[in-house]
């Protein structure tokens, strides 16, 4: 415990000395925590808690590819989404949904926003709840 306690005093003295080095020494000891603090929260946030959903491990995506043309990740009709929602037992709720981006005029200039087109019964099936208002206005499913 001796040879620690002086070393100690024996480094804190060749920082006292030498305030060039001591500033750099913090200053790189500050940016590494805070670059390693920065990502510990991103990762924990998005890969180690589930996401805000109400059973996370149960959504999928339903595409289908047709190879012959070369697409890939193609949506369903109508009729075939209507079908997919009439088969008892597989499926416990059925949305589509259509992502884009339009341009948002009448402003003082105009903005491009993303935007997603979805059914009505999108955020029940989510199992979101609205803190205020209400879920789409619009016609059920």
């Amino acid at each position: 415990m001796d040879n620690f306690l002086h070393d100690i005093r024996f480094a804190f003295r060749l920082l006292v000395k030498s305030p060039a080095f001591t500033a750099v020494a913090i200053l790189t000891l500050a940016l590494g925590i805070g670059a390693n603090t920065v990502i510990f929260s991103v990762i924990n946030s998005v890969l180690l808690h589930p996401l805000g959903f109400r059973d996370p491990a149960s959504l999928v995506q339903v595409t289908f590819d047709d190879p012959a043309l070369g697409l890939h990740g193609l949506g369903f009709s109508v009729p075939e989404l209507e079908d997919m929602r009439s088969k008892p037992g597989v499926f416990e709720d059925v949305c589509a949904f259509l992502g884009g981006s339009v341009n948002l005029i009448g402003a003082k200039q105009p903005e491009r926003l993303e935007v997603l087109a979805t059914c009505s019964n999108y955020f029940s099936m989510l199992g979101a709840v609205p803190q205020k208002g209400r879920l789409h206005a619009g016609q059920p499913r």
